[in-house]
């Protein structure tokens, strides 16, 4: 899945990182809105950063600049070391019961990485399952990127598999005739499935 550029987007996250709100509906609350829909349809790309809610913003927040909030140029706050620092930087949603929960619903907060390391994750969840142990251990963080269940598969690679009869954290190898081998690294305790391609329902790659 390919990441769209969302600069505005981008600056409210900072915002909401620095000031360590847990949600987007808690900074919502802090800014005196009575919904979240402004600043979710300026998530999706349909709206930019309003004057008003530029002014909303730097009246609960004076030391952020509204030029930088309104066009990104300048610095953030007064000093420009943090603002490059907060340029190589990414939020990541992240969903700490995933998969019983999944996007597109509110995360439970967001989490911030290099933008080298993750330049392709769409999410990042809490591992739930010991099926890849000792690679990720139940409590880890794993970083997912979506991909639809006819992309071509990486094999050798991690995934979430989803099918309408189980959900499996595996190593995806080739099998025969149009078919896909879920393999744990302890096979002693989980056996190797085989499923044909046609059953996927749902397909995240651990990046």
């Amino acid at each position: 899945m390919t990441n769209r550029s969302n600069p505005e987007w981008d600056r409210i996250c900072h915002i909401i990182a620095r000031y360590n709100y847990p949600s987007i509906a808690a900074f919502a609350r802090e800014l005196g809105l009575n919904r979240c829909e402004n600043l979710y349809q300026i998530k999706r790309g349909h709206n930019g950063i309003s004057r008003d809610l530029a002014v909303r913003i730097c009246s609960r927040f004076p030391e952020i600049e509204m030029g930088w909030l309104l066009t990104g140029e300048g610095p953030m706050v007064r000093g420009e070391e943090e603002v490059s620092v907060l340029s190589q930087v990414k939020a990541i949603a992240y969903y700490a019961r995933f998969p019983v929960v999944r996007p597109p619903q509110e995360p439970d907060k967001n989490l911030w990485f290099s933008t080298e390391l993750v330049p392709d994750a769409d999410f990042a969840v809490q591992c739930l399952t010991d099926e890849l142990s000792p690679l990720y251990r139940p409590g880890s963080v794993l970083l997912l990127r979506r991909c639809a269940p006819e992309d071509p598969v990486i094999y050798g690679r991690a995934y979430f598999i989803i099918t309408a009869s189980f959900i499996a954290l595996r190593i995806v190898r080739r099998g025969p005739r149009d078919t896909l081998r879920l393999e744990s690294p302890d096979r002693r305790r989980f056996d190797p499935v085989t499923i044909h391609r046609g059953q996927v329902r749902e397909l995240y790659l651990v990046e």
